[in-house]
């Protein structure tokens, strides 16, 4: 169990490395919630676009 673990934190560095991962929790978090506004602006636009 120990081994995996450690594989696990060495594969999530090499990720944070390449730039795929985040770095901090706030980084995610942030990333995250940009993701949501991205993510919920063409919702809008197609249920206005349907609307008219």
């Amino acid at each position: 169990m120990e081994r995996l673990r450690k594989m696990q934190q060495q594969y999530e560095q090499e990720l944070i490395a390449k730039g795929i991962l985040p770095h901090t929790t706030e980084e995610a978090i942030r990333q995250y919630a940009e993701q949501q506004r991205t993510r919920m602006k063409p919702d809008k636009t197609i249920t206005n676009n349907s609307n008219n």
